[in-house]
């Protein structure tokens, strides 16, 4: 997005963070890292991508498990940390742009990160001035597999860091 916008049209902050995202909030809370981006810079956009490290237990911002991972109390539990960290950004004035969890290389992931998507979309459907970016099938091939390339026009473009062994443009053809 830095590459597409221009700062004469819009003030870009970046506030990401290598973090287990929405599931240990002992590690990163972003509740509160919402309302401070909310309270302090007051943005009109607000882009969410995150996730990729989620499948884990949920812990509260104390370090107490809420929800173990595969537990029938886990995909509710995230649900609620998912509206609650959307409804704190429109709150504050912003849209949402919710982005889904590209598809990976790892096929043993997948299930487990479409459940994400259908979370992240379900709740951001639900939510006035939000909308859910399906990345999955933008950074696969057309046989739905895993690639780090962006196609376009008949031409491939690099976007992605690969995500296992070396894949190459030829895969598209497939």
């Amino acid at each position: 997005l830095e590459r597409e916008f221009r700062p004469a049209l819009v003030r870009l902050t970046r506030q990401g963070r290598i973090s287990p995202g929405l599931s240990r909030l002992d590690y990163f809370d972003w509740m509160t890292a919402m309302r401070q981006i909310e309270n302090g810079f007051s943005p009109d956009l607000v882009v969410v991508m995150i996730g990729d490290n989620d499948n884990q237990s949920l812990q509260s911002p104390g370090g107490q498990v809420v929800a173990e991972i595969g537990s029938f109390e886990w995909p509710a539990g995230y649900e609620k940390r998912v509206e609650e960290f959307t409804r704190i950004a429109v709150d504050g004035g912003a849209h949402v742009a919710w982005v889904g969890l590209p598809i990976v290389q790892r096929k043993e992931r997948w299930d487990v990160m479409q459940r994400q998507n259908a979370i992240y979309e379900r709740v951001v459907d639900a939510t006035p001035n939000a909308i859910y970016v399906d990345t999955w099938d933008r950074f696969a091939t057309r046989d739905g597999q895993y690639t780090p390339f962006h196609w376009e026009g008949g031409r491939a473009e690099l976007v992605r860091a690969p995500d296992g062994p070396p894949v190459g443009p030829r895969e598209r053809a497939a």
